[in-house]
């Protein structure tokens, strides 16, 4: 009985709160808003410096890769 009175006083409180909203202030959502703008912009300068990295290892190795060898002493 009392896993049923459990089920019923759920089914009751999701129900009631299925659609619940609270109207936020538009200051918090434009804070929200910049605030993901700015991670996306920091992510992105992440993205670019290691691709950049890598090009910079990949270029040194290739050169020192294929630099002709001077064997005159």
């Amino acid at each position: 009985m009392s896993d049923n009175l459990n089920k019923d006083f759920e089914e009751l409180i999701r129900n009631k709160l299925e659609n619940y909203s609270t109207p936020v202030d538009s200051n918090i959502w434009g804070a929200i808003e910049r605030s993901l703008i700015k991670r996306k912009r920091i992510n992105y300068i992440r993205v670019v410096a290691g691709v950049a990295a890598a090009a910079v290892v990949f270029l040194v190795l290739a050169i020192n890769l294929f630099k002709p060898e001077n064997n005159s002493q």
